[in-house]
């Protein structure tokens, strides 16, 4: 049994990458006034759809190297993109600006270098980080730090569903709960991100336990996508992260009357991992340049999602669906 096309995780991950927009605006200063949008565990739950989609996407892979293909093909491409252009727009706006230790290419070499190998952590700057209060502040793109746990989690997956097909669907349906149940008493976020991933892989092995059940509740399409949104933004007021993740996926994957009338927001492309990536050289070009000014601050983080979306969706058509695999959910039939 596969994941019906009929869902709305798309719409979800939009909520999410919005979500993490309107966190880095407020982390570069700008008060969003949108508390319940900016508080949505937005990395947790990514995690968690992810360990769900992945665990399809390998079991519906004729070998582990077309499957390990298929993740690269998903992840690196954008990624980058992202990191040469990020790199050089922000090496040249400080060159501009005449940053403290801007305008080194060997400050620049050295982002390239760790950057591209996943290592973001030891080199995020490309001018000195002396002249900022923090890191973040200085970072060209503190948004990629998932990215090295997703491809570590990909490479463990073999590893775990070795282990997660040897037991019945039921249990491994019960220990997804017990996982997630767990969170409630957790405060590492590297802790936190690998019990969704284990989660999500969890919840697809015992999809059949829970899916049919799902699938057989038929609701208005419009009814869907609101429960997805007012459950996204309780996440980020008062729903704590295990009831969240549960709650979401149930509205998620609840059937609906005629899937030919759903809204199907993937028809414009991926566009959550496109903004993911881009938003976070976005806020820092306008931090730089003090264009956060211009506009009131509860207009910031919106425009910078649309402006976002607008990069991620030439990203997607231009990069990243030249790479997909022919049949890939990310590459759908309009």
């Amino acid at each position: 049994m596969r994941f019906p096309r009929s869902n709305e995780l798309d719409f979800l991950r939009l909520i999410l990458a919005t979500s993490v927009v309107f966190q880095h605006a407020h982390l570069a200063g700008v008060k969003t006034y949108l508390p319940w949008v900016e508080n949505i565990p937005s990395v947790p739950l990514f995690i968690l759809i992810s360990g769900l989609l992945v665990t399809e996407s390998y079991f519906n892979s004729p070998s582990l190297l077309t499957y390990i293909q298929k993740r690269i093909r998903r992840i690196v491409p954008a990624y980058v993109v992202v990191v040469l252009l990020g790199g050089i727009f922000l090496w040249i706006l400080g060159a501009i600006l005449s940053l403290q230790g801007s305008g080194s290419v060997l400050q620049l070499a050295c982002y390239y270098f760790y950057n591209l190998i996943f290592l973001n952590f030891v080199h995020p700057c490309v001018f000195s980080t002396s002249g900022f209060e923090s890191i973040e502040n200085c970072a060209v793109n503190g948004s990629l730090w998932t990215i090295k746990f997703e491809l570590l989690f990909y490479l463990i997956l073999p590893i775990i569903l070795v282990f997660a097909k040897r037991l019945p669907r039921i249990l491994c349906l019960a220990a997804s709960l017990i996982l997630l149940s767990c969170l409630m008493f957790i405060s590492s976020i590297y802790l936190i991100i690998f019990i969704c991933f284990v989660a999500g892989v969890l919840l697809a092995v015992a999809k059949e336990c829970w899916l049919p059940k799902l699938i057989k509740l038929e609701v208005p399409s419009i009814l869907r996508v609101a429960l997805v949104f007012m459950v996204a933004i309780s996440a980020g007021a008062f729903l704590p992260l295990s009831l969240a993740a549960i709650a979401l996926l149930i509205a998620s994957f609840l059937g609906t009357k005629n899937p030919l009338r759903d809204p199907n927001f993937l028809r414009y492309g991926d566009l959550s991992y496109g903004i993911y990536l881009v938003h976070y050289p976005l806020i820092q070009i306008f931090r730089l340049l003090d264009l956060r000014t211009i506009m009131p601050g509860i207009f910031f983080a919106p425009f910078i999602t649309v402006l976002s979306g607008f990069i991620a969706a030439l990203l997607y058509r231009h990069v990243e669906v030249k790479f997909l695999i022919s049949g890939s959910h990310y590459k759908p039939s309009v």
